[in-house]
């Protein structure tokens, strides 16, 4: 667990994490794919990049967490650990889409210790991830954990995307996580089973999901 507490804790707000007893279910169950660079020197991880597994062939790989410790920033890698985690679950999974999410710069304006949005947006498109044009919000890790909207989905690659996918391929992988997203969170529902109007609003247009231009 020294990537959760020495990386991911002091990266993430609380309400972008999962739980310690959730991590070591998904660590120890393989629902987390994780990529982690060390310091071969001093034994101590640097980095971490973490995504959930598919289910099976054509689903979505999302890129849960990537981040870097303070011991390694400036030194390249968090791009390593991205290109890197990017490019293995592609060969290994041959997923729909390998999507993350991030928070909109233009709602968000972060801190010293959780970053500049605006850099971190810029980060993943220099690493060549595309901007999903859909609504997006995160829905909520745990029941008492405080919503974050304004996100963006983000694409870093996969079949839905290639020039021979066919039209609606994205649309289509883009409806499907968020569905099944959303179906394995907390998210209240009202008495007529509706969800809340944003994320009513994220179900109803991913279908229409196209890449940003």
């Amino acid at each position: 667990m020294q990537v959760v507490d020495s990386i991911l804790l002091p990266s993430f707000p609380a309400s972008e994490l999962a739980s310690l007893p959730e991590f070591r279910e998904g660590f120890a169950s393989g629902l987390f794919l994780h990529e982690v660079a060390f310091d071969p020197a001093a034994g101590t991880a640097l980095g971490a990049a973490i995504g959930t597994a598919p289910s099976g062939v054509d689903d979505v790989i999302l890129l849960t967490w990537l981040a870097v410790g303070q011991d390694g920033r400036g030194r390249g890698v968090g791009g390593a650990l991205l290109d890197h985690a990017v490019s293995k679950w592609l060969s290994q999974f041959h997923p729909a889409l390998i999507v993350g999410e991030v928070e909109d710069p233009r709602f968000h304006v972060g801190s010293p210790a959780t970053g500049d949005p605006q850099a971190r947006l810029r980060f993943y498109l220099r690493h060549g991830a595309r901007v999903i044009d859909t609504p997006f919000v995160m829905p909520l890790v745990a029941a008492d954990a405080e919503r974050v909207d304004h996100m963006l989905l983000l694409a870093f690659g996969g079949n839905a995307i290639s020039a021979s996918a066919p039209a609606g391929a994205l649309g289509q992988a883009v409806e499907r996580f968020v569905r099944r997203y959303v179906e394995s969170s907390p998210e209240p529902r009202d008495a007529q089973g509706r969800y809340l109007p944003q994320v009513e609003n994220m179900l109803a247009r991913a279908s229409q999901a196209k890449l940003r231009l």
